[in-house]
């Protein structure tokens, strides 16, 4: 009797394991499904990646060009910022290190942008508006994306249908955004556009990519007029850098005199310019030495 009891009981505890088993198989299918079904509900058939380097060159090597025409581009051209399906997003990037980067909408940090963008893709989706169907990664073609992601990749063979098809697509975009009978701004920006973005569409000669440059300085300004300083004003910041170097007996560089001023071509020079003070001489004649505090402020550097 007990031994039948014994089994019974065994086989009882043997039928419980083997139901929270399946369950447990029968639950985790259910989540992968479920999973599956959010990913595709979400799937955006936009690359961000590609977006971003689209605009990036947009905003690196025409933009400067468009503010500096004070030009309005129309929301009807394809490479208006309200055509980009990601700009909202990517202006909720907050980048506060090289590992930290904050969702602008939550607040939420991650240590990398892809995380970020991951998060964007699962937390914020339905603020894209994927209806329009707007997507700047189809314009890489014509803007070579592929140049400024891979700049360091080798050289793919010529493709001369694939350079065609982007070099109609670059016309059309410089037909349909700087139309040449909106006026003069516009004709000099169609003009521009073609040598900038459109000449490179070919397989002959050598390819050329973006040879207007037109890239922002660290400050975001366009760089065509980040070099306005006056000498004067430079003149200033050398004879400061200088004094500094006299202050605590190093050699000073020659590169403080020749930044921004070509014309002076040797040390005598240099210092005819700066005669004014006295220190600017004194400065340059002295030897190399480990850097050391001045006796006026022992110990402070």
């Amino acid at each position: 009797m007990k031994k039948a009891t014994a089994t019974t009981l065994l086989l009882l505890l043997i039928s419980n394991f083997l139901q929270q088993t399946l369950s447990k198989e029968f639950g985790e299918h259910a989540d992968e499904r479920t999973i599956k079904q959010e990913n595709h509900a979400h799937e955006v058939h936009c690359s961000r990646e590609r977006s971003r380097a689209a605009w990036q060159v947009i905003d690196e090597y025409l933009m400067p060009f468009v503010e500096r025409e004070k030009y309005q581009i129309s929301r009807k051209c394809r490479l208006h910022p309200d055509n980009d399906l990601f700009r909202d997003q990517e202006q909720h990037k907050v980048h506060l290190d090289i590992t930290e980067w904050k969702c602008g909408y939550c607040k939420k940090s991650f240590r990398a942008e892809k995380y970020l963008d991951q998060h964007f893709d699962s937390r914020h989706y339905n603020l894209l508006n994927v209806s329009d169907g707007k997507c700047l990664a189809d314009l890489c073609g014509a803007l070579h994306c592929d140049f400024v992601i891979n700049s360091k990749s080798p050289k793919t063979k010529c493709n001369p249908a694939a350079v065609a098809k982007n070099r109609h697509l670059c016309e059309s975009l410089a037909d349909n955004c700087f139309p040449i009978n909106q006026g003069p701004s516009a004709s000099r920006l169609h003009e521009l556009f073609l040598r900038q973005f459109c000449d490179a569409h070919t397989c002959s000669g050598k390819r050329k990519y973006f040879p207007k440059g037109g890239q922002r300085n660290e400050a975001g300004n366009p760089r065509a007029e980040a070099n306005t300083q006056s000498w004067p004003e430079d003149k200033t910041i050398v004879i400061q850098s200088t004094l500094f170097c006299s202050d605590y007996k190093v050699v000073c560089s020659f590169l403080f005199a020749k930044q921004g001023h070509p014309e002076i071509s040797n040390e005598d020079e240099y210092v005819s310019k700066s005669s004014s003070t006295s220190q600017f001489a004194d400065s340059l004649s002295l030897v190399n030495s480990p850097i050391r505090p001045s006796r006026e402020e022992p110990g402070n550097l």
